[in-house]
């Protein structure tokens, strides 16, 4: 099977002992035993990008999560501006797995990497196969996404402070 074929279709060759290792470190994966690990990572599929690969377009459709292996990837705001960089052990579009709402950011493989990718139908047919594993995996999920929203309030807050003194400045001059 070609690289670009085996990137489309293939699950990839399993894990070793150092990859499921930091699988288990995830943030999203952490609580779970090594045997759900690796029942997780059967239905994810292994990705391989070059440097300079865009792996997710802002505005696109997003269909799954990833899970950075190995390499680091940036993630580009408005104007190619960069807003993170993620590495090892870091997750990103895991807001595709509970919605259809397009991606927020594009990303794009500052080194060569290796990720793997779990889609919302995998995801889907996870619940059914193992609903307690692919609860607590949205649970996970949820929970991530709740600490983001409550960061997100909380730096808006801060922003509409500052706002509020430099509208106050600017009414005073």
């Amino acid at each position: 099977m070609s690289g670009l074929l085996k990137n489309l279709f293939g699950k990839g060759q399993p894990s070793d002992e150092k990859e499921l290792s930091l699988l288990e470190h995830v943030p999203v994966f952490e609580g779970f035993s090594r045997g759900e690990i690796v029942e997780l990572e059967k239905v994810m599929h292994r990705r391989e990008h070059k440097a300079g690969d865009v792996l997710a377009y802002k505005g696109s459709a997003g269909h799954g999560m990833y899970v950075i292996l190995s390499g680091s990837v940036a993630v580009m705001g408005e104007e190619g501006r960069q807003l993170a960089e993620l590495g090892p052990g870091e997750i990103f579009g895991e807001l595709s797995l509970l919605d259809d709402s397009p991606r927020s950011a594009t990303v794009v493989a500052k080194a060569d990497c290796v990720t793997l990718g779990l889609f919302r139908h995998d995801m889907q047919k996870l619940i059914q196969a193992a609903p307690r594993l692919g609860a607590a995996l949205a649970m996970k999920l949820a929970a991530i996404v709740a600490v983001r929203l409550r960061k997100a309030n909380d730096r808006i807050e801060e922003l509409e402070k500052e706002l509020m003194v430099v509208d106050k400045r600017c009414g005073e001059a």
